[in-house]
């Protein structure tokens, strides 16, 4: 993705920006109004305004939500960018999505996780494979702004995501990333059943 860049702008929903301001706002009150005024006033405006679940908004405003965060919030290791990647996935499943997770497999799920991608974002492709039970790999190609943020915050998510089907011992590891030259960006999961 690093090397196929095209200056295209991508964007995200609402919701991925609405569950983690709540999040922070809820987690950090006495902090909230520092945070905010770290934020670019567009990315502010979306804090202050209630950014709408449906709508499209720049990714370049989810990268600045969250390296702020990361900044002033966390320890500057993007620790807290998967912290809410992993609560933006609870946050934002249908009450559809929490029945099959519930009664599901967990590869199942992951599927339709990756399902989802075109559903949040303007580009770039998901791609889940699941070749045997305890294993996914979820790849993500042709995003059009690579950039750590959205990698650590997909660990968040498929963590999570995971976490939700019932299984346990859970390990993500992020093997290749567009973000530092790779052609897309590669997680592997593996787990113990339910």
């Amino acid at each position: 993705m690093a090397g196929a860049h095209t200056g295209k702008k991508s964007q995200m929903k609402g919701s991925a920006f609405s569950a983690r301001f709540d999040y922070l706002k809820k987690r950090f009150p006495e902090r909230w109004l520092e945070y905010l005024s770290r934020l670019e006033p567009a990315t502010r405006e979306l804090a202050t305004a209630h950014a709408l679940k449906n709508a499209w908004y720049p990714f370049d405003a989810f990268v600045d939500l969250n390296l702020v965060a990361d900044e002033l919030l966390g320890k500057k290791d993007l620790a807290l960018v998967k912290t809410l990647g992993k609560h933006a996935s609870e946050a934002n499943l249908p009450t559809l999505y929490k029945l099959f997770y519930m009664v599901g497999s967990p590869e199942y799920m992951m599927r339709k996780a990756g399902v989802l991608w075109a559903v949040h974002h303007t580009t770039g492709r998901c791609e889940v494979i699941t070749r045997e039970p305890g294993y996914v790999e979820y790849k993500v190609h042709e995003f059009a702004q690579p950039h750590r943020v959205l990698c650590k915050s997909l660990e968040g998510f498929i963590e999570r995501s995971l976490e939700l089907s019932g299984v346990s011992q859970i390990c993500i590891e992020e093997r290749q990333c567009a973000a530092a030259g790779a052609a897309y960006c590669s997680f592997y999961g593996r787990w113990l059943g339910k």
